[in-house]
C-alpha cells in the first residue's frame, strides 16, 4: 500500500443538493488521509451552500469549492473539479499525486480512499465496485448489476459482478493525458445526439484509458447501510437509455485506439 506521508491524494467530487451529508463526508475524507477535496457545488438549492462555506471556514485550505450558477450535470462538475485538482498541483514537486474520483452522497465509503491507492501499485488505474444491499433498492441492485456486466466486458474483456459508479482513484499524470479527452467526449455527445452529455464522464474515462493501453485493476467494496429506495422503475428505464448512449460511444473510442496501436 502507498505511504499516505509520501503521497498526495488529492479528492475530486460533485455535489448537488447534498447538504444532509456534507460535513460528514468532508471530515471523513480528510481523516482518511487526503491532502485536499476539490468539490464542485452544481447549483445546489437546499442551502449547501452557505454550509459549504462554513465548513471551508473551518477546514485551514483543505476544502475547494467551486459553485456553479447554473446546474449543468455530474459530468461537468467533475471536469471542473479535475481541473482545480491540475491547477493546485502546477509547480508543486517532491511527491507523487493520486486523484481519487468518488461522489459525495456517502454511498462511497471515504475510509475506501487507501485501498483504492493502495491498488495503483498494480495498475494504472483502480476502478472501486460497490456492492449494495439487495433489500435496499432492489431497481438499483438489478441496474448495478446489469452495467457492472456491460462495463466489464468494455473495460478489461472481463465479466464484472457490479456497476463502476465513479469510484476510481489514478495518478495525476494520467488526468493530464485524459482531462482534453474528457471535454472532447462532451462535445462528441452532444454532435451524436443533440444533448448536453450529464453523467457519462466516468465512462469516458474508462474508455480513453482502454484505448491507451492502460491497465485497470478492480477493487470491490461493500456498502452495509440499508439506503431507502431511490429509483423508481421508470427512471431506471431512462438511465439505461442513457448509459446504452455512453458504451456505444465508449466503443468507438476503443475501437480507434485500437486502430491505432493503443497510443
Amino acid at each position: 500500500m502507498c505511504d499516505v506521508m509520501k503521497t498526495r491524494v488529492l479528492v475530486c467530487s460533485p455535489a448537488f443538493n447534498q447538504a444532509y451529508c456534507l460535513r460528514e463526508f468532508v471530515e471523513r475524507v480528510r481523516d482518511a488521509g487526503a491532502e485536499k477535496l476539490f468539490l464542485v457545488d452544481d447549483a445546489s438549492t437546499d442551502g449547501s451552500r452557505e454550509l459549504l462555506e462554513k465548513i471551508a471556514g473551518g477546514m485551514k485550505g483543505f476544502l475547494s469549492v467551486q459553485y456553479k450558477k447554473k446546474n449543468e450535470g455530474a459530468s461537468k462538475a467533475v471536469i471542473e473539479a479535475y481541473a482545480g485538482a491540475l491547477e493546485y498541483m502546477q509547480g508543486r514537486k517532491g511527491a507523487d499525486c493520486i486523484i481519487v474520483r468518488m461522489d459525495s452522497d456517502l454511498e462511497q465509503e471515504p475510509e475506501w480512499i487507501p485501498e483504492l491507492f493502495g491498488a495503483l501499485k498494480k495498475a494504472d488505474l483502480a476502478v472501486g465496485l460497490v456492492a449494495r444491499p439487495l433489500k435496499a433498492r432492489f431497481f438499483d441492485w438489478v441496474y448495478n448489476r446489469w452495467y457492472g456486466f456491460l462495463q466489464g466486458r468494455m473495460f478489461t474483456g472481463r465479466r464484472w459482478a457490479l456497476q463502476s459508479p465513479g469510484l476510481m482513484a489514478f495518478r495525476i499524470g494520467l488526468l493530464k493525458q485524459m482531462l482534453p479527452k474528457l471535454r472532447e467526449y462532451q462535445k462528441m455527445y452532444l454532435r451524436e445526439y443533440g444533448e448536453k452529455d450529464r453523467v457519462g464522464v466516468d465512462v469516458a474515462l474508462l474508455a480513453h484509458a482502454r484505448a491507451a493501453g492502460k491497465k485497470m485493476v478492480v477493487v470491490e467494496f461493500r456498502l452495509e447501510e440499508v439506503l431507502p429506495e431511490r429509483h423508481s422503475l421508470a427512471k431506471i428505464w431512462a438511465q439505461g437509455r442513457e448509459i446504452k448512449r455512453h458504451m456505444r460511444l465508449a466503443k468507438k473510442i476503443i475501437e480507434s485506439g485500437s486502430r491505432r496501436g493503443g497510443t
